[in-house]
């Protein structure tokens, strides 16, 4: 039978790996002048609509339809594709067949499920990082990153289920205090936007493990979830994004540090429920740059006076480390 006696039929659909795409593959070759109507087909993530954008004949292959999405796809979708129009033709002028119901090949990357435990064999992409074996008991057979610089990450990419204020803990090995990180999240668009910054203490060896519990604020959505060297250097295995737990808001032993108030303007209170002897009080902008630095004696009894009335508006990080333990905080500048 010749060519042109066949039908015009799609043959099957595949999402893009970015998920902004979908490419359905036809059994001839699509007409150059053909305006394909948008209006003609519909997408759908089981029962809920996607929109379209706009479609073309693919620059890759003339037998290829690339269907560009406003709303974007991701890992787990069950995408369907129909088509119920005319405006699609071959270069015979034969019409598409209609169709209805087809499912679209899924070709995008896994995702992490937040709150949950990420391991660090489970990244993304990663610049600068080394691994190795770890011997952290808690992440068996697995590898830390190691020998960080300034400026080093590693991304994973993850669903955050819901917004809200998490636990935030992870497995850190460093020989020295000086080690800190940010955690940001990236969003489709690659904007950016910091939503901590941690300190790292020194745990006494390069495979001795710890770990540090602090908190998290995070936004519910799909996002690239990047962990930032800010201060080199230090090994991690794992960390884990959590529900607080009832003791963990109550107990405040795992933070002496109070802040009042917060968010504040022209300056800011810092008292301690706890004697901290020979303390080092650090105060970090959301670059990781040090604002701020002073020795002071911690005493259970005593507030220190901040002047923030020179600080740009914005999220900070304080820093108390003492005898060896760091604690942090964050502290918000309104003018």
């Amino acid at each position: 039978m010749a060519i042109d006696q066949v039908d015009f039929e799609a043959v099957a659909a595949a999402t893009s790996y970015e998920g902004d795409k979908i490419y359905l593959s036809l059994n001839a070759a699509v007409s150059e002048s053909a305006i394909i109507s948008v209006d003609d087909f519909s997408v759908y993530n089981r029962t809920q609509p996607l929109q379209i954008e706009r479609i073309v004949r693919s620059a890759s292959s003339d037998k290829i339809l690339e269907i560009a999405m406003v709303d974007r796809m991701y890992y787990g979708d069950l995408i369907i594709l129909n088509y119920s129009g005319t405006s699609a033709e071959d270069i015979y002028q034969r019409p598409l067949t209609q169709f209805s119901v087809l499912e679209v090949i899924n070709n995008m990357p896994t995702r992490l499920q937040l709150p949950g435990r990420v391991k660090i064999q489970d990244y993304y992409y990663q610049e600068g990082l080394s691994f190795e074996q770890t011997e952290d008991a808690a992440n068996p057979g697995g590898l830390n990153f190691g020998y960080t610089d300034n400026g080093d990450f590693i991304d994973f990419l993850v669903t955050i289920k819901e917004e809200g204020t998490f636990a935030f803990n992870y497995s850190i090995a460093a020989t020295a205090s000086n080690g800190r990180f940010e955690v940001q999240l990236l969003d489709v668009n690659n904007l950016k936007q910091v939503v901590g910054s941690y300190p790292v203490p020194s745990t006494g060896g390069w495979q001795s493990w710890r770990v540090e519990n602090e908190e998290i604020t995070l936004p519910a959505g799909h996002y690239t979830l990047r962990i930032y060297v800010a201060s080199k250097e230090f090994n991690m295995s794992w960390f884990e994004i959590k529900e607080r737990s009832a003791s963990s808001l109550n107990d405040t032993r795992m933070n002496p540090m109070r802040i009042y108030p917060n968010p504040c303007s022209q300056y800011f209170q810092l008292s301690f429920n706890q004697d901290l002897i020979d303390a080092k009080v650090d105060v970090y902008n959301l670059s990781g740059k040090v604002v701020k630095s002073k020795m002071i004696d911690a005493r259970a009894d005593r507030a220190y006076t901040f002047d923030t009335s020179a600080w740009h508006s914005g999220m900070y990080f304080i820093q108390v480390t003492s005898e060896g333990s760091t604690h942090a905080s964050k502290l918000m500048v309104a003018h």
